[in-house]
């Protein structure tokens, strides 16, 4: 702290130290844990400490204007001069526009994740990809993971407008897939597409 260190990185430092002496002292390699009675400094004491100003916890948003969102499709839908269009995930860019998903939400939903009838959204898993590893050495190449949401709130259920019901029926019809266990945004083959 006195030298300066973002709190992100000294409470890093805490945590792996925590974990360290805990870990020698459950298998009974030192006789007493030194950092049991060392506790974190609360962030608003250490900003202040180091003459930092205490800035809220929340994320800015950033909150597109109707101009900004009609700028967006254009260029998402935008085509060559031969008619072919320029992004190929044209239908994705209006769905995430629309609902807020993540990257790998709308790359881990499956096609039993969309009620037409309700028409909603449930977001039960998402994709990650990974660089590979060969036990601690990383190896070239990435892994893609399909796991738990970023959060235990990302597990939602979201209302969908008749703009993103259009983009489910494109990237449905896209990929020719209607089975209820592939994912609704997936390669020719039935399998997640890479980021």
């Amino acid at each position: 702290m006195n030298k300066g260190y973002a709190y992100t990185t000294v409470k890093k430092a805490y945590v792996e130290l925590n974990e360290y002496f805990r870990y020698l002292y459950s298998e009974e390699l030192i006789s007493k844990n030194p950092m049991a009675n060392v506790c974190m400094i609360k962030k608003s004491n250490f900003l202040s400490s180091q003459n930092k100003e205490n800035l809220p916890e929340c994320e800015t948003v950033t909150v597109f204007t109707n101009e900004e969102i009609e700028k967006f499709k254009k260029e998402a839908f935008s085509v060559f001069s031969n008619g072919k269009r320029k992004y190929q995930q044209s239908a994705v860019y209006t769905l995430m526009l629309n609902t807020g998903l993540r990257t790998g939400e709308v790359l881990g939903l499956l096609n039993s994740d969309v009620d037409l009838e309700n028409q909603t959204l449930t977001i039960r898993q998402g994709v990650k990809e990974i660089k590979n590893r060969d036990g601690v050495k990383p190896k070239s190449g990435r892994d893609i993971k399909i796991g738990k949401p970023k959060s235990a709130t990302s597990n939602r259920t979201i209302p969908l407008n008749s703009a993103d019901l259009s983009a489910i029926e494109e990237l449905t019809a896209k990929n020719s897939i209607s089975a209820k266990i592939h994912p609704l945004y997936a390669t020719r083959t039935a399998t997640i597409q890479s980021r």
